[in-house]
């Protein structure tokens, strides 16, 4: 199984605009502040907790981790361990601005279940009418693309012609229709209907948005969702620039740490181009997982999991160390076990974003630091996740 919610260039992009920063050595939390308790887990349980991203840290080497964990009744706990920058050694800081990848399909999806919602758009409608190019499009649905069925070529995975061009030139910005044209010169992988994950989908809806609206998917994500739901540390971005406090991103290979400047984040689009902080996608978290955003009847229809795509693992990994969660696609978002949210991966940035309606619980990490051969199969971020779910949520 590919990385779910890998949202691009991870092996091949660590190539790109090497920078000048060079390896640095990796800082163990001895220099890192444990997270502030503003609610009563029991100490047994924070004691754990902190465990648990102290070991992701020393086993993987990511040079900082930030997350919030909520379980109503039960306790909150926040905070950021380790360095934005191993060079000055300047802190993490749990308002740190870093992308999201592809949590970013979650906006979109989102955008267009309110299209579908206001009558302007079908699940069922064939996307011939918007990209009659892709092979098969005449078969292909918007809930196809929606829950990674479409059989389209992800041209977001290493060896694409689009990692090619960005290889070759780093500082060009793609459209999507380029993104489509190269999807397009590959065939398809598969037949409609076919599950495999592809971010080529979500670029393709962002286009589809934008062609019914006469807005771009930026536009629409803020005033649909940012702006009602009150994510003002939240952004479509456009630009290689992150707003201010942010992080440096790394990518790992023990037991040195690369720090690799980011890409305009305008190439992923729809698919990935958004940035955050940890405290607003625990808003988000909780807003997706009730469906707040929706009509009762669409929020069914985003729920209805498909087949499973693969699992992710608590620490230690590798598979078979621990009790694994299925992971499975809806329209936009994923179950995992008994969580529902999605994860995202932009060079060395990570993060995890899930809910769990059964406990109306929040986990939300975010990482500057990804070890892709430490963790083949997922990110530091996804065992954090899946050992701080086996922590909280009894019985998931």
């Amino acid at each position: 199984m590919q990385r779910i919610g890998t949202t691009i260039l991870v092996l091949t992009m660590m190539s790109i605009c090497l920078s000048s920063f060079g390896p640095q050595a990796y800082a163990g939390p001895a220099t890192s502040k444990p997270p502030a308790v503003i609610d009563t887990f029991s100490p047994a349980t924070r004691t754990r907790l902190d465990r648990i991203v102290s070991e992701a840290r020393n086993r993987y080497h990511i040079p900082g981790v930030a997350l919030f964990v909520s379980v109503p009744g039960e306790g909150v706990w926040e905070g950021a361990y380790g360095h934005a920058d191993l060079k000055t050694g300047q802190p993490l800081s749990l308002e740190a601005h870093l992308p999201i990848g592809s949590v970013t399909k979650t906006f979109t999806a989102t955008v267009i279940l309110q299209l579908v919602q206001k009558g302007l758009l079908a699940l069922s409608a064939p996307i011939s009418r918007w990209v009659p190019q892709v092979q098969g499009a005449d078969q292909i649905t918007i809930r196809m693309l929606l829950n990674m069925t479409s059989g389209i070529y992800d041209e977001y995975q290493s060896g694409s012609q689009l990692l090619n061009e960005l290889t070759a030139h780093p500082h060009r910005t793609i459209r999507p229709e380029e993104v489509v044209r190269m999807a397009v010169a590959h065939g398809p992988v598969d037949p409609p209907g076919t599950p495999g994950y592809s971010s080529t989908n979500y670029v393709i809806l962002g286009i589809i948005a934008r062609d019914i609206t006469q807005k771009t998917i930026g536009t629409l994500i803020t005033s649909q969702v940012l702006l009602p739901l009150h994510l003002d540390q939240t952004t479509y971005s456009t630009s290689s620039e992150l707003p201010s406090p942010s992080a440096l991103d790394y990518i790992v290979s023990d037991p040195s740490a690369e720090a690799v400047p980011l890409y305009d984040l305008s190439n992923l689009g729809a698919a990935g181009g958004m940035v955050s902080t940890v405290s607003d996608m625990a808003v988000w978290a909780q807003a997706l997982g009730n469906g707040r955003l929706l009509s009762p009847s669409l929020e069914a229809e985003r729920l209805q999991f498909g087949s499973k795509l693969g699992n992710l693992y608590p620490l230690p990994t590798p598979k078979g160390s621990g009790p694994s969660l299925p992971v499975r696609y809806g329209l936009g978002l994923f179950s995992l076990g008994g969580l529902i949210g999605h994860n995202g991966e932009v060079k060395g940035y990570i993060c995890d974003v899930a809910y769990s309606p059964s406990h109306h619980a929040t986990i939300v990490v975010f990482a500057n630091g990804d070890n892709p051969t430490a963790i083949p199969q997922e990110t530091a971020a996804d065992a954090i996740t899946v050992s701080i779910a086996d922590v909280v949520l009894q019985n998931r």
